[in-house]
């Protein structure tokens, strides 16, 4: 190999994911669905959660898909806000894979954006459930695997609003906001307490990406001049000028799963086209 000839299989091996299990929960779709596509084009088999039977025709969609990247993939439903159906999506996990390597943790809501004063307090409970709730579940139930097998990775999908205010007049989201923050607090703490068994724990801080549940969300509320204005608004205060595609998550999500990233843990990557620098 001549002086800055590439090896391509070295550089190859540092993203090789073959041999290693991944669960993306929320993974049916959207950004979970990009996730879910990023570890399988790198050999990873694959397990798409969806959270509720309705998302089944999607999700057995998107499985199908990857499945064609010629990996194992299976879909399990399981609300990752309540603890019975997260044991047994774990359950399921052993008993057909007999491990897990990579936790994505990807499954997010919102709801109505209201001041504090105004929020139904159900919708308080139901977004930190999902959000970060969710999340804890599903690491509980994964760490013992990780802890057995001596590695591990868990990535934890948080937002920039966990690191700046939302606009109020738009989308004052104090419930998903405060969720997002909790997920990094959550993601500091683990990559500590584990790191001795070989687990990395990080997160991702993602800005406007096109298809969220965050937009689906408002879609139901909002009007379509609402929805336009607020695009717009959104659009034009990120310095790259546009919003992110789904797509650009894979080589985020793919850069932490492997061993690219074995010297990384307890850290916030954001992507969000420069937003949190203003």
């Amino acid at each position: 190999m001549t002086k800055g000839t590439i090896n391509n299989a070295k550089a190859k091996q540092l993203f090789d994911l073959s041999g290693r299990v991944t669960l993306v929960t929320g993974g049916e779709r959207g950004l979970g669905k990009a996730m879910a596509e990023a570890v399988a084009e790198f050999g990873s088999e694959v397990i798409i959660n969806y959270p509720f039977p309705e998302e089944k025709p999607r999700a057995e969609e998107t499985a199908h898909l990857i499945s064609g990247l010629g990996v194992r993939t299976r879909i399990i439903q399981a609300d990752v806000s309540r603890v019975e159906e997260v044991e047994r999506m774990f359950r399921e996990t052993q008993d057909v894979f007999g491990r897990i390597d990579i936790l994505i943790n990807n499954a997010g809501i919102t709801s109505q954006p209201a001041w504090v004063h105004e929020m139904q307090v159900v919708d308080w409970d139901r977004v930190i459930n999902v959000n970060l709730r969710g999340p804890f579940l599903c690491m509980k139930y994964a760490l013992p695997f990780m802890m057995n097998q001596k590695h591990g990775c868990i990535i934890n999908v948080s937002s920039v609003a966990a690191l700046r205010a939302a606009d109020s007049k738009f989308s004052s989201i104090a419930n998903y906001s405060a969720s997002k923050a909790g997920l990094l607090a959550l993601t500091r703490q683990a990559a500590t307490d584990y790191a001795a068994y070989g687990i990395r724990v990080n997160a991702v801080a993602l800005g406007h990406h096109g298809s969220t549940e965050l937009a689906s969300e408002w879609r139901k509320r909002w009007s379509e001049k609402m929805l336009k204005e607020y695009a717009e608004k959104t659009s034009g205060r990120i310095p790259m000028g546009r919003r992110g595609r789904e797509e650009e998550v894979k080589g985020l999500i793919v850069f932490l799963a492997s061993e690219a990233s074995s010297y990384i843990t307890g850290q916030v990557i954001i992507q969000d086209g420069g937003l949190s620098l203003l």
